[in-house]
C-alpha cells in the first residue's frame, strides 16, 4: 500500500466520521430538545468532536497527510526526552505529530518542522556544535538549529538500543501550553475526552427513553 494511498484513506475516514459524528449529534438534539436535556446533549456532542477529532487531526499529521508549516506551533503539553543545546535552546520531541519543535531558554517557541517517522516512536539530542540528532526505527537523522538536514542514514540500532547506549534525554518536561489546548497534545487525552463524550450523549438518550 502506498504512503499516498494511506493518506488518502486516511482523509476520507477523517471526513467521514466527522460528518456522520455532527449528523448524529443534530439529530440527539432534536431528539431530546423537548426533554430540556438538549444543553448536555450539545456539551457531550461537543466533547466528542474535539477529542476525536483531536485524535484524528494527530493521525493525520504524524502520518503526513496534513503538513504544517515551521512556524506552527502544535500543542505539547508534558513531553518525555526532551534535550537541550548547549547554547540552551530545549529540543522537543513531539512523538504523536512527528514534530521537532525549539524553545528558546525562556520556554518561548522558535519552530519546528516533521520528521518522517510515521507516528512511531523516536528520540532526539544535540552533539557538543549544537547539531541536533533525531533516532527513528528507520533512520538517523541531524539537522542544523534552522531546521536544515544535514545528514540521513539508515539506522543501525534501533530506538530503545539509542536511549540505553547513547546519551539522549529522558527528562520529562511540561512544556508551556494553553489548557484549552491540552487536549490536543496526546492521543490518549483525545481518546479519553472523546469516551467521555460518548458516554453523556448515551446518558442522555437513555434518559428521554420510555419507562417500562
Amino acid at each position: 500500500m502506498s504512503v499516498t494511498f494511506s493518506r488518502t484513506v486516511l482523509w476520507l475516514f477523517s471526513a467521514f466520521f466527522i460528518f456522520t459524528t455532527i449528523r448524529g449529534i443534530s439529530r440527539e438534539i432534536r431528539n431530546v430538545r423537548r426533554h430540556n436535556l438538549g444543553w448536555l446533549t450539545g456539551l457531550t456532542g461537543f466533547l466528542v468532536l474535539v477529542g476525536m477529532g483531536g485524535f484524528l487531526a494527530q493521525s493525520l499529521v504524524g502520518t503526513g497527510a496534513l503538513p504544517l508549516p515551521n512556524s506552527f506551533q502544535w500543542p505539547a503539553g508534558n513531553v518525555k526526552g526532551v534535550a537541550k543545546t548547549p547554547d540552551g535552546i530545549y529540543v522537543v520531541p513531539l512523538v504523536p505529530a512527528s514534530r521537532v519543535q525549539l524553545y528558546d531558554s525562556q520556554w518561548r517557541f522558535l519552530f519546528g518542522w516533521s520528521v518522517d517517522t510515521g507516528g512511531k516512536d523516536f528520540i532526539v539530542g544535540s552533539t557538543p556544535d549544537g547539531v541536533i540528532e533525531v533516532r527513528t526505527s528507520a533512520y538517523e537523522y541531524s539537522f542544523s538549529q534552522d531546521g536544515r538536514l544535514l545528514n540521513k542514514e539508515r539506522a543501525r540500532m534501533s530506538v530503545d538500543e539509542s536511549r540505553s547506549i547513547l546519551s539522549f534525554s529522558s527528562q520529562s518536561v511540561a512544556v508551556p501550553t494553553s489548557p484549552y489546548l491540552w487536549i490536543f497534545s496526546s492521543p490518549f487525552l483525545s481518546w479519553g475526552v472523546g469516551v467521555l463524550g460518548m458516554i453523556g450523549l448515551r446518558s442522555a438518550s437513555r434518559a428521554i427513553r420510555p419507562k417500562t
